[in-house]
């Protein structure tokens, strides 16, 4: 899954943090934060919907 989809939720952390530090702190958060709550995600939902929440 970090495969898929690295790229893009990187490059929204970078533009949401204006830099390359804070934008990595936001990645690491954020791929956390699917390893805890993938037990919520519904298979049939597409991941980015995951996100969104």
């Amino acid at each position: 899954m970090i495969d898929i989809y690295k790229n893009d939720i990187y490059n929204l952390c970078l533009k949401l943090t204006n830099n390359k530090i804070d934008a990595d702190d936001l990645f690491q958060d954020t791929w956390l934060k699917v390893y805890n709550n993938f037990y919520k995600l519904n298979k049939q939902k597409s991941i980015k919907n995951f996100f969104q929440h």
